[in-house]
């Protein structure tokens, strides 16, 4: 049961991390080559 939830808010949740990830990545970039 837990595993079809988990699935099925999958793909939101993801774009949302990969959202996030690659703004702190940004950010680190800056602050790492100033």
């Amino acid at each position: 049961m837990m595993a079809l939830v988990v699935s099925s808010h999958w793909a939101p949740l993801r774009s949302r991390s990969l959202n996030i990830f690659t703004h702190l990545v940004r950010h680190l970039r800056r602050w790492l080559y100033t």
